[in-house]
């Protein structure tokens, strides 16, 4: 890195030693026509669960598994970064 963008840095922080374990279930409920996915995983040692619902109706179950996909981005993204940005002081 050039000098002049290091004198700028203000912090820095590292992530490591992240890991993630789980399970995927997509199961229907006949009664709300719906689908649910859930992932169920382990990150860093805590427990989450994220779960997306469709009904049959609306798409197909690749936008199901899409809608669950970004909200476990976003949770995983909240606990890795999140917590490490809202613990960094400068």
């Amino acid at each position: 890195m050039e000098r002049a963008a290091e004198e700028k840095i203000v912090a820095s922080y590292n992530l490591t030693n992240n890991t993630i374990t789980g399970q995927l279930v997509v199961f229907r409920n006949p009664a709300s026509d719906s689908e649910k996915a859930r992932f169920t995983f382990d990150l860093n040692g805590q427990r989450h669960t994220v779960d997306a619902e469709r009904s049959v109706f609306d798409g197909d179950r690749t936008d199901l598994l899409v809608e669950l996909g970004d909200k476990i981005a976003k949770r995983i993204a909240a606990e890795v970064i999140g917590d490490s940005l809202r613990k960094l002081r400068w």
